[in-house]
């Protein structure tokens, strides 16, 4: 039989930490309202002309997602392991969407995927471990309809 714990609930104290960075404040306004209530609280601090300027600074590219990356990596292991192009098993996932050369471009993303990976070896290990699961999961099923149904490239 339990024992039950003789420390009465009121004798805990537990510490909360006021935030340390400015990510730490920003996700704190995040988790207490949405995106908008936290622009209209800046824009009431400043003028659109200076919000305008800061996000003229903001890289335009989405950041490095490396999630998505080690997913890529790990689709390229599973379409060799299967003697598939890569490229040709991406655009088959991806769609073509109106891109003018969507092997080209699919093959730009493996690229920087591989290279992003490569530096990293947790990445690495982690795009090659899901590859062998999803390996030994298609054991005995058609490898397209497999990986297709695995939404390999959704994070």
């Amino acid at each position: 039989m339990a024992t039950q714990d003789d420390t009465d609930e009121r004798d805990i104290e537990v510490e909360v930490l006021p935030p340390q960075t400015v990510r730490d404040c920003v996700e704190l306004a995040l988790e207490m309202g949405d995106l908008d209530e936290v622009m209209q609280c800046i824009r009431k601090i400043h003028p659109a002309k200076e919000i305008r300027n800061s996000l003229s600074k903001l890289q335009h590219q989405e950041p490095v997602n490396e999630l998505l990356h080690v997913r890529r990596v790990a689709l390229d292991i599973y379409a060799k392991e299967h003697d598939l192009t890569t490229s040709t098993l991406l655009v088959e996932i991806e769609g073509v969407g109106g891109r003018a050369d969507p092997h080209r471009s699919e093959r730009e993303k493996l690229r920087k995927a591989k290279k992003a990976v490569s530096k990293v070896r947790n990445l690495r290990n982690g795009a090659e471990a899901l590859a062998y699961h999803w390996i030994a999961e298609s054991k005995g099923k058609d490898p397209r309809r497999y990986i297709k149904s695995v939404k390999p490239l959704t994070v």
